[in-house]
This record gives C-alpha cells, sequence and structure tokens, in this order.
C-alpha cells in the first residue's frame, strides 16, 4: 500500500495543476473578452460623438443655405445707366432626417457637397433682351461672416455679398445710411446658425468688373413666391 501512496499524490497534484492551469487561462480568456469588448464600446462611444458633432455642424450649415437660398432682384446703378439684376441661389442638397447613425463617410460627403449653385442676370430696364449673365457652381459662403463671394472665368464681373435682414431693406427705403462695417452680416449669420433667425432679407452686393476699377454697389431684396 505504501509503495503505491507517492504516485498516487503526484497524480492528484497533477490533476490539481491542470485545473488551475484551465481556470487562469479561463480567467485570461474571460479578461481578454471583457477588455476587447471596453475597448469595442469606448471606440463606438467615440465614432457616435464624433458623428453627432459632424451632423450638428452639417445642420447648421444647411440652417444657412436654407435661409440665403432663393432669388433676389434690385437695381444696379452704372456709369452706363441703371440695370436690373437678378441673382438667384440654390442649394446643392437638401436637408433631410436620417432616423439612425451614420458613417462618418456620410456625413463628410454631405459636408464636401454641400454648395450654392448661383446664376446672375443683369439687363437694361428699357429692353429686358439685353439681359446678360453667368451660371457657378460650388459656391461655398463665409457662414461666420454672412459673406459669398462670386467668382468665375464664365462670369465678366466678380461679385461680393453680404446677407442682410428686413431692417437694412427698412433703413435704404426711408433713406438712412446703412452701417459700412460689414457687422449685419456677421449678426445676422449668429442668428441663423443659433436657430433665431430663418431667413435672408436681401442681399448687399459689390460688383467688380474686369474691364475697369470702378466698383458698383447694390441692393438686392429676396422675392416672394
Amino acid at each position: 500500500m505504501k509503495k503505491f501512496a507517492i504516485p498516487l499524490f503526484a497524480a492528484l497534484i497533477a490533476l490539481s495543476g491542470c485545473d488551475g492551469n484551465e481556470r487562469l487561462e479561463e480567467k485570461a480568456k474571460i479578461e481578454g473578452t471583457a477588455g476587447a469588448n471596453a475597448e469595442l464600446n469606448a471606440q463606438n462611444t467615440n465614432l457616435m460623438q464624433k458623428a453627432k458633432e459632424m451632423e450638428d455642424d452639417l445642420s447648421t450649415r444647411h440652417r444657412f443655405y436654407q435661409a440665403a437660398q432663393g432669388t433676389y432682384e434690385g437695381v444696379l446703378k452704372t456709369d452706363e445707366g441703371k440695370f436690373k439684376i437678378k441673382i438667384t441661389l440654390v442649394s446643392s442638397l437638401p436637408p433631410y432626417a436620417v432616423p439612425r447613425t451614420r458613417q462618418l463617410e456620410e456625413i463628410s460627403s454631405d459636408l464636401n457637397n454641400l454648395y450654392f449653385n448661383a446664376q446672375v442676370v443683369q439687363w437694361n430696364t428699357a429692353n429686358k433682351l439685353s439681359a446678360v449673365g453667368c451660371r457657378i457652381e460650388n459656391v461655398r459662403p463665409d457662414i461666420l461672416s454672412g459673406t459669398i463671394a462670386i467668382a468665375s472665368e464664365n462670369c465678366p464681373n466678380f461679385y461680393s455679398l453680404k446677407i442682410a435682414d428686413q431692417g437694412v431693406v427698412q433703413d435704404l427705403e426711408n433713406g438712412m445710411a446703412l452701417r459700412t462695417d460689414g457687422q449685419e452680416s456677421v449678426v445676422l449669420a449668429s442668428s441663423i446658425r443659433m436657430g433665431r433667425a430663418d431667413k435672408v432679407a436681401a442681399l448687399r452686393g459689390e460688383m467688380h468688373p474686369t474691364t475697369n476699377a470702378t466698383v458698383y454697389e447694390f441692393l438686392v431684396k429676396k422675392t416672394e413666391k
């Protein structure tokens, strides 16, 4: 009986060691899986936060585009007389709600492909057939300053525009002097971004011809459909 005691004891120790190793391996697997899940959850949280920030930025830009898009008309006084001027701004993408968290690539695509398509037409008030104009794509406004620059090889002139509210239009109609520091467009742009305003009533503009150094100022009001 004695000569079998030591081998039996050793076998029990070996079995105990195997069980211990298996438990350690199982524990390591559980901890490894938990760690991987925690890392994955953290990555998903970061991606969702980034997606929200990008969607918020896109929504802010859509607010500006929707407020500014439309057709504006007014009178342009030049050395050659008075001309009617019409400026049309059309957003390239409509805003729409998506009932899911979108991939970053999807949101980035919308951000990159959001711009104005613009058309500028001018004609002599005595003859509409004298109209000249141009169409420009990929016009991207500065939504902080509320300015829009229209420049293209297709256009013989350069147009610098600033958004304006109804108060600016009324001041002009009442013969009051307009501020020239550009703050009206900055204030209105801020109100639009914050959701406090949803309409641009007019555009204050400057036309820079390519044939001379004269700068012509004008105001075009949004037409009601």
